[in-house]
């Protein structure tokens, strides 16, 4: 919903704020203001990831949106299009012939599950998102005739043409959950990207694939998800590419079940950003974390996620505490799910998070001293014993 304000144009970055963090602090305020309900909200800092409407607000919603020709109701209350929308919801019993006639539209949502194919974007060149999130598609070159996209949302999408490097507005690239082998060359033109999901490291010998060295053209950059397999390659001069990312906040790195030493390696040897605050590692088949996740080089972290891996030593302390001069971890919230072969004391671990006010816990059978079951899913809050 966030991404649909600020591809509307409704919300603009000012100052250190992007404007999808704005976006997070109004939804905070309509949920003050009793205008939205919240369904699920983050723990450790209360950020909304799902709401809903009351049906008397709903129907003021719609009301306001009639006027101001933003979208229009038939009479059960369903969307349809109209020579003035400008924002479309497209379901799979809906000709997409309709949307030659739509030449305002600026987001679209396809609400469709079978596979469709991109119509002719000549009608579509006022679109700024474009959310695929639901269908399974190949992206066409003509993708490239939508200049002022600035939200692209591709799930599902099996194929990616190398022309989705021409959309110089990009803020907002998903590919989070797409089969593909490797990101196109010329991500580094995409200058203005603030969040980058389903970035896949490619190996030295893929001559198509997008290198880790690509990131350092994207100073914007604000979150990054990025997977990293067997084939992937991080040569020496491209350890310290993230470190240089200086806006970087959100890391989540997937390492695919990867049991090959060489994986273990290259993350190892990973800077990580100066600024980063969040972390996510999944999938890390391997006995020790990453060297850097310490103290001394995430002094600014203030979430750790820890999921489905073989981690034994959780020792992100030992080091930190010789470089840091006595100064503790700022960690607020922290996830340790499905590790079964973690080896940790609850209490020793406090100490060294002295701020520490939210945890979810999952599947950590030794974890020694934690105040709930080890066998069952728990959420630990501070003081709340």
């Amino acid at each position: 919903m966030v991404h649909w304000w600020v591809g509307e144009g409704l919300i603009r970055g000012r100052d250190n704020w992007t404007a999808t963090e704005l976006g997070f602090d109004y939804l905070s305020e309509l949920v003050s203001r009793c205008l939205v309900e919240v369904v699920h909200r983050r723990g450790y800092d209360g950020r909304v990831y799902s709401c809903k409407m009351h049906d008397l607000v709903r129907d003021m919603t719609i009301q306001i949106a009639k006027d101001e020709a933003f979208c229009s109701f038939d009479e059960q209350g369903r969307q349809k299009l109209t020579q003035d929308s400008r924002w479309f919801g497209f379901t799979s019993d809906m000709d997409p012939k309709s949307l030659k006639k739509s030449s305002r539209l600026r987001a679209l949502i396809l609400q469709s599950s079978t596979p469709v194919s991109l119509w002719n974007v000549k009608s579509l060149m006022s679109l700024r998102v474009l959310d695929f999130s639901y269908c399974t598609i190949e992206l066409p070159s003509s993708i490239q005739k939508l200049r002022n996209l600035q939200i692209l949302v591709l799930r599902r999408c099996t194929k990616l043409h190398p022309s989705i490097t021409s959309l110089k507005k990009l803020i907002i690239l998903d590919l989070g959950s797409c089969p593909l082998q490797y990101l196109p060359h010329g991500l580094e033109k995409l200058i203005y990207l603030q969040e980058l999901s389903g970035f896949r490291v490619a190996s030295q010998s893929n001559t198509q694939g997008c290198r880790l060295n690509a990131l350092l053209g994207l100073k914007q950059l604000r979150v990054l998800r990025m997977s990293i397999n067997n084939e992937s390659e991080i040569s020496e001069d491209e350890w310290n590419v993230l470190s240089q990312l200086e806006k970087l906040k959100v890391l989540a790195i997937d390492a695919e079940d990867c049991k090959e030493k060489h994986v273990s390696q290259m993350l190892d040897r990973l800077l990580p950003p100066p600024s980063l605050q969040e972390l996510y590692l999944r999938r890390y088949r391997h006995e020790i974390l990453p060297k850097w996740i310490n103290l001394k080089h995430l002094s600014s972290l203030q979430y750790l996620c820890l999921e489905d891996g073989d981690i034994s030593n959780f020792e992100i302390s030992s080091e930190s505490d010789q470089d840091s001069n006595g100064t503790t971890w700022v960690l607020e919230g922290l996830c340790l799910k499905f590790m079964p072969n973690l080896i940790l004391d609850w209490n020793v671990l406090l100490k060294d998070m002295p701020i520490l006010r939210y945890a979810e816990v999952s599947r950590c059978f030794n974890l020694k001293n934690f105040p709930y079951p080890s066998d069952k899913p728990a959420v630990w809050k501070k003081n709340q014993d």
